[in-house]
């Protein structure tokens, strides 16, 4: 309830400025040339939304961005998720390889024998199929 003359439902007088409009939650607005308000309805049939559902769901992302992102040729990226379990496996590698790289350049050539057999073990792992 207000504390003045005029009741809730009653206008403020006209030299009562308007209150401040809160600002609403969420996302910052994009500017007006950036908006999306234009829609377009596609149908699909099984086949072709079964393909669309799996290149979102790999690409993380709605099946709607990632036709629009398509149809703008920037396709979203999409790794296998093989890429993604063999570039987990050799990030462990590349960090040793890195770790050797430094003491080879700071002229520390005693570890030399054992960074030669390290590379060597390496290959093979690279070489050898797991079983």
């Amino acid at each position: 309830m207000q504390n003045n003359d005029y009741g809730p439902f009653e206008p403020l007088p006209p030299d009562t400025p308007a209150p401040t409009p809160h600002r609403k939650r969420g996302p910052t607005p994009k500017p007006a040339d950036e908006q999306r308000t234009h829609r377009i309805a596609v149908y699909l049939s099984q086949a072709e939304m079964k393909v669309v559902s799996g290149f979102s769901e790999l690409s993380n992302v709605c099946p709607a961005a990632y036709l629009r992102k398509a149809a703008l040729n920037t396709p979203p990226v999409v790794i296998p998720e093989l890429n993604q379990l063999v570039w987990q496996q050799l990030s462990n590698a590349a960090a040793n390889l890195n770790q050797i790289a430094k003491q080879i350049n700071c002229d520390d050539l005693s570890v030399l024998e054992e960074v030669r057999t390290a590379l060597i073990r390496f290959r093979q792992a690279l070489v050898k199929p797991h079983k």
